[in-house]
């Protein structure tokens, strides 16, 4: 994580998750399971009374990261993997705009290109790794999306916020899905002794 200056900061991640340093292992065409991000935030307006960046993204997961010999070791919990949502056999590019006014409101909107293979943690979430051998990136048949995500947040009292947002995916083989929420969080500060 670089700050360049007040205004642009470069930052990024390398993982690997599994090494293959064995001649045998290379010989045989095996891969490292490996994910790595990069990011680009440049921020126009930073005063006391606020903020607003805007950004890219890129991110890389391996089709073998983060899936394991033994599917129980597999990098998930709950049925969620653990570190890139999209799970793993994916890229994505992303470009967004945060805002938030240092008082009361958070506002976030970004789109973007998503690419994910058959092999994905996300869809066999406890099963093994089937091998791994280089391949095709993404594995097996791709799906492509062009998502839009908008998110606001607003916080009348202190405690208590009213949020909402939006997504829309576009699978481009033709499926297309908008999910609305909308919220309220209540914090409660109060301590009981007993």
């Amino acid at each position: 994580d670089w700050l360049f200056n007040n205004r642009i900061r470069l930052s990024g991640n390398y993982l690997y998750d599994e090494f293959v340093i064995d001649k045998i292992q290379k010989a045989e065409g095996k891969e490292h399971g490996e994910a790595y991000s990069a990011r680009i935030a440049y921020t126009p307006i930073y005063s006391d009374k606020n903020i607003m960046t805007a950004y890219t993204t890129f991110v890389y997961v391996g089709t073998p990261t983060f899936r394991h010999g033994m599917g129980t070791n597999n990098f998930v919990q709950r049925g969620h993997p653990l570190g890139w949502q999209r799970g793993s056999d994916g890229q994505e590019l992303t470009v967004g705009l945060n805002y938030f006014n240092r008082a009361s409101l958070i506002a976030s909107i970004a789109g973007g290109m998503l690419q994910t293979g058959e092999e994905s943690i996300t869809s066999r979430i406890f099963e093994p790794y089937a091998d791994y051998l280089k391949g095709s990136f993404p594995s097996g048949t791709v799906s492509e999306t062009l998502f839009f995500d908008a998110n606001i947040q607003w916080w009348w009292k202190p405690n208590l916020s009213f949020m909402s947002g939006i997504q829309w995916d576009a699978i481009f083989s033709g499926i297309s899905e908008v999910t609305f929420n909308i919220g309220i969080d209540v914090y409660w500060p109060a301590g009981f002794t007993i």
